[in-house]
């Protein structure tokens, strides 16, 4: 697959994601990081969406600019950060004294 980086959709404590398009995101994981980290990641993915969990769909490991990444569905909705703020002033858990 050749992989056309589009607009970056976010940066998290060890990758990028980037839109590919065709419903489509890749999580570009920072140069040096392991591939089995990578590989572990895909296939624990993988096995939470054969199995029914509501998690993304997995297509491929891929290398770009010494940077291994993971082509994934790209799914709509809310942030984790943005369901957690949420849920801690939904819940009065939070106090901005």
């Amino acid at each position: 697959m050749k992989i056309v980086l589009d607009k970056l959709l976010g940066t998290g404590g060890a990758s990028d994601v980037y839109n590919l398009g065709n419903g489509k995101v890749v999580k570009l994981y920072f140069e040096g990081f392991d591939k089995r980290q990578v590989e572990w990641e895909y296939n624990k993915t993988l096995d939470a969406y054969q199995n029914g969990l509501p998690t993304p769909q997995v297509f491929e490991i891929v290398e770009l600019n010494n940077r291994f990444g993971l082509v994934m569905e790209k799914l709509e909705g809310k942030t984790l950060m943005e369901i957690m703020f949420a849920y801690i002033v939904e819940n009065n858990n939070v106090s901005f004294v």
